[in-house]
């Protein structure tokens, strides 16, 4: 009991610290050592419109010393922590929904002061770093580079529209909705016949069908580890009033969805980066093990992205942030942000009944493997050795990796795939399906709107 309590304190602090660190030192390494393409989706999906042979080339250093890097920094977490100290995942299961649970009690509460009441959530919620120390690592690292990547168009543009619509439109015109039971019944709601719709169907056809004890347990523990976020979020703004104009605008208009475009275009190395340290073994089962509790995926256990709860922290106070203090919609309720989340069900967490090439079932197929396919989509993967396949069909294009002969480089060799390859003809369809980014981008075509 000592040992434990006694490793506990040394993870919340001396190893977090080396976590933070070692995600620190290697955020934007990619950014300086890679080819663009590999970094930038637009760069990637101009190159592959051309629909020729291509390598793009890395020294091999970069692979080799993160991958070292990850080695060591699970060895370093193994002695830290100490054999005498395991904690059953079970019992940090338990110990974590109490909280959450807890804090969920104090969002509900009355809120005689506003400012208390979000104190006591934040002090609440806090709890969970005493019984999940590292979930305090993975959800700064996590939190940084979902908040970059798709919450910056919708902090930007909906605090710039709902200042110009207050001062410019009479109140009375100014429609607004107000956060209240009835709109967090009728989100849920909403969400998870969403849900229920993707069993069935995606927007690119079919969805395999699973045993229905499968599906209820998704259910459950979905809402259990996706939705409690909005039994905090909402409650704790209980209130507020958000413009409809500046939400409607944002939507018709997409001004939004053209940063996030580009943010989300950066994501690949970021979300790789977080997600591998996720699962770095002791470190994995106080945060990102949540969301691999059950085996395989459906839509109910898609998140705004693929998250456990407790990687959520630094997620959720940057939502309740821009409601309570800059009195705009939550990111998470935002257009660009929900096209994402709507993305994110259909797309990384459905598993597609006949899948045209490899890039369909590309992330639920990491619900299988857990140590696969770690990137958001192939290229980066099979950059780091850790896609499924050493060989796909992706986009159009057969991709692999090969070592250069004096063994200083790594190539990711990108060939395309003429008609005759998809044995009916139909290389244009199958192109299109997954393809498409979490950007928006769809590598199979490049039109000229990719380089705005």
């Amino acid at each position: 009991m000592i040992g434990t309590i006694w490793s506990s304190l040394t993870a919340l602090t001396v190893g977090n610290i080396n976590i933070l660190r070692f995600y620190l030192c290697h955020l934007i390494k990619p950014f300086s050592s890679l080819p663009k393409e590999l970094y930038d989706d637009v760069a990637l999906a101009k190159r592959m419109g051309g629909k020729e042979e291509f390598a793009l080339t890395v020294d091999k250093s970069f692979v080799d010393g993160y991958n070292r890097g990850i080695d060591d920094m699970k060895d370093y977490v193994k002695k830290l922590w100490g054999p005498s100290a395991q904690v059953d995942y079970r019992v940090k299961q338990l110990l974590f929904w109490l909280v959450r649970l807890a804090t969920v009690a104090a969002a509900f509460q009355e809120q005689d002061q506003e400012d208390k009441n979000l104190r006591r959530v934040l002090l609440v919620s806090m709890l969970q770093f005493v019984v999940l120390p590292y979930s305090l690592s993975v959800a700064l690292g996590y939190g940084l580079e979902t908040v970059f990547a798709i919450y910056t168009g919708h902090a930007i543009i909906q605090t710039i529209l709902t200042a110009l619509t207050t001062a410019f439109i009479p109140e009375k015109y100014n429609l607004a909705i107000t956060i209240s039971p009835t709109f967090l019944i009728s989100f849920l709601a909403l969400d998870q016949l969403l849900c229920v719709y993707t069993l069935f169907r995606s927007p690119i056809g079919p969805v395999e069908k699973m045993p229905m004890k499968r599906i209820w347990q998704s259910v459950w523990y979905g809402f259990l580890n996706c939705k409690t976020y909005y039994l905090i979020l909402l409650p704790i703004i209980y209130g507020t009033k958000i413009a409809i104009i500046p939400w409607i605008l944002d939507y018709c208009v997409g001004l939004s969805s053209v940063i996030t475009n580009r943010t989300t275009g950066f994501w690949s190395p970021l979300f790789y980066h977080a997600h591998r340290i996720g699962h770095i073994p002791i470190v994995y089962p106080d945060a990102h093990r949540f969301h691999h509790h059950l085996h395989d995926a459906t839509s109910f256990d898609a998140h705004i992205f693929g998250s456990g709860a407790p990687e959520e922290w630094l997620i959720l106070l940057t939502d309740i942030f821009l409601a309570h203090f800059l009195k705009v919609c939550p990111a998470s309720l935002g257009p660009s942000v929900l096209a994402v989340s709507w993305y994110n069900k259909w797309g990384f967490h459905s598993r597609k009944a006949n899948p045209s090439d490899d890039g369909d079932n590309f992330h639920v197929n990491h619900h299988s493997t857990h140590v696969k396919n770690i990137a958001i989509t192939y290229p980066y993967d099979l950059l780091m050795g850790t896609a499924m396949k050493p060989r796909v069909h992706w986009a159009g294009y057969e991709i692999f990796r090969e070592e250069s002969k004096d063994g200083k480089s790594y190539k990711v060799c990108f060939v395309p795939l003429d008609s005759g390859d998809t044995g009916d003809g139909q290389l244009l369809k199958r192109s299109k399906r997954q393809s498409i980014s979490l950007s928006g981008v769809d590598f199979s075509t490049h039109s000229p709107e990719l380089e705005q």
